[in-house]
């Protein structure tokens, strides 16, 4: 009897109405015409000075990072490495000269001297002179 199709809405309308047909076909076409202009306009390149700059604030960080402290305080005198350079450990890396060890040594013969000049059989302070 019937063949089953599977038909759509669209194929339906159009096989009922060949005018409809002929429209449809006729706007596709115009308008895919009329999308297709012969002044295209495009891009063309140019060679030009750049003047422009870009400002911008960043932070290096290097990807390993070791610190060295020192167990004395001083004045450096001498650095035996540079920057970038392989060390072993236990090897010197700096010099540093630490003065006051020395000068605390010298204060205190001073302060004794002072203290004994004061504590002599003259002075003052042991009832011995006066």
């Amino acid at each position: 009897m019937f063949k089953k199709r599977n038909l759509n809405l669209l194929d339906i309308v159009l096989t009922k109405n060949k005018t409809l047909k002929k429209t449809i076909f006729l706007l596709i076409l115009s308008s895919s015409l009329a999308s297709c202009k012969k002044d295209k306009q495009g891009i063309k390149p140019a060679i030009v000075d750049l003047t422009e700059s870009v400002y911008s604030s960043v932070t290096i960080q290097p990807d390993s990072l070791y610190e060295v402290y020192s167990t004395v305080s001083g004045i450096l005198e001498q650095t035996f490495v540079t920057e970038g350079d392989l060390v072993k450990v236990g090897s010197p890396l700096m010099q540093i000269t630490n003065t006051m060890p020395k000068l605390n040594a010298e204060n205190a013969k001073l302060a004794l001297q002072q203290a004994q000049l004061n504590a002599g059989r003259n002075s003052s302070i042991l009832g011995g002179g006066g």
